[in-house]
């Protein structure tokens, strides 16, 4: 009996720990050119964007419906977080490095 409490217990805490981190892991981001479209992003919100990774940096465009560059960021390894412009569907992001950007809500 005790056996299958445990392996049960241990089932559940391995269950919980993968699902949590795939909630987080929808925002991360790595090298590639992004459709704002494509991400379900809200134009209601204003976004930030960190480097999560510990060892290697990015740099992250933004450019407009008119291929403009609107913003230009530059990540360190386990950078600090920025406020992006506002974004709309019709824009892409651009991102280059081995760098995993987080992209979120601010609020």
């Amino acid at each position: 009996m005790k056996k299958k409490i445990i392996a049960l217990l241990l089932v559940s805490c391995f269950l919980l720990s993968v699902s949590s981190n795939t909630a987080h892991a929808l925002n991360v981001f790595k090298e590639g050119v992004y459709k704002v479209a494509d991400l379900n992003f809200s134009e209601d919100n204003q976004y930030m964007a960190q480097n999560v990774s510990q060892t290697e940096g990015a740099y992250l465009q933004i450019f407009d419906e008119k291929q403009v560059l609107v913003q230009s960021i530059r990540f360190q390894p386990d950078s600090e977080k920025f406020n992006l412009v506002k974004i709309t569907p019709e824009f892409r992001i651009v991102i280059v490095g081995g760098g995993s950007i987080y992209i979120y809500p601010a609020k």
